[in-house]
């Protein structure tokens, strides 16, 4: 059965904004990398393929913050936190 789902990985930011994020895949990984005994750690191979899924995803949702921030009045506190968050 193919999949419905696309993992979203562009370190340049490319198609930030073009593709809905899904956000139930990311969680679910999210949750299972917080999860992680440390003792046990975890192989080479799957921190490679997680860390551009969940920075693909980071860059996804903070594009989503920039524009709905972009839309409060200037010195709404929501927009000014997020500009602060944004550039930290």
């Amino acid at each position: 059965m193919p999949s419905t789902h696309a993992l979203l990985h562009a370190p340049d930011g490319l198609v930030e904004g073009e593709l809905p994020l899904d956000r139930g895949s990311h969680e679910g990984l999210v949750k299972a990398v917080l999860g992680w005994n440390s003792g046990a750690g975890s192989p080479a191979s799957d921190c490679e393929q997680i860390a551009p899924q969940l920075t693909g995803a980071a860059r996804a949702v903070a594009g989503d913050v920039r524009r709905a921030a972009a839309l409060l009045p200037v010195e709404h506190p929501a927009r000014v936190l997020a500009e602060y968050v944004g550039e930290e």
